[in-house]
């Protein structure tokens, strides 16, 4: 029965870095939130769409990221420097455009599953700066 409830307290605490947040990362959030808050404040919104970014989001940052995958995957996104993230986070900014232009496929509804994502994001965010209990300088010890 301990070992039950040792399982079940550290379990969440793998979802999150072994480091307090930095400001950063709470600058960032905060830039992201007013970015989209006229959409989710002034716009109709499509909840399903939301729904499926906010899960998919979630799924991909808390059990998905502590996969044997999805921690080969980090590994691989720190050690190509900064440059190589850069490159990589290009990229994708260019296919998730290009996908926007796909008639097919409407943009609201692409717009919508990436509100659900930010809204999984921040409140990852909060979370973790409530577990932390403090959010340190404005970079990581880490480079």
């Amino acid at each position: 029965m301990d070992e039950r409830n040792e399982v079940s307290t550290a379990f969440p605490d793998r979802y999150f870095p072994d480091r307090s947040p930095t400001w950063t990362e709470v600058g960032l959030a905060v830039l992201v939130i007013v970015g989209f808050a006229p959409r989710v404040l002034f716009d109709s919104l499509s909840w399903p769409a939301v729904i499926v970014g906010f899960v998919g989001f979630a799924a991909a940052i808390g059990p998905g990221a502590n996969t044997a995958l999805g921690r080969r995957i980090g590994q691989w996104f720190q050690q190509i420097g900064f440059a190589g993230r850069a490159t990589v986070i290009s990229l994708f900014a260019v296919v998730v455009v290009g996908t926007a232009r796909v008639e097919s496929i409407p943009n609201d509804l692409l717009a919508d599953v990436g509100v659900g994502g930010v809204f999984a994001c921040v409140l990852f965010l909060v979370v973790y700066i409530a577990r932390a209990g403090e959010i340190s300088g404005w970079w990581t010890d880490r480079r």
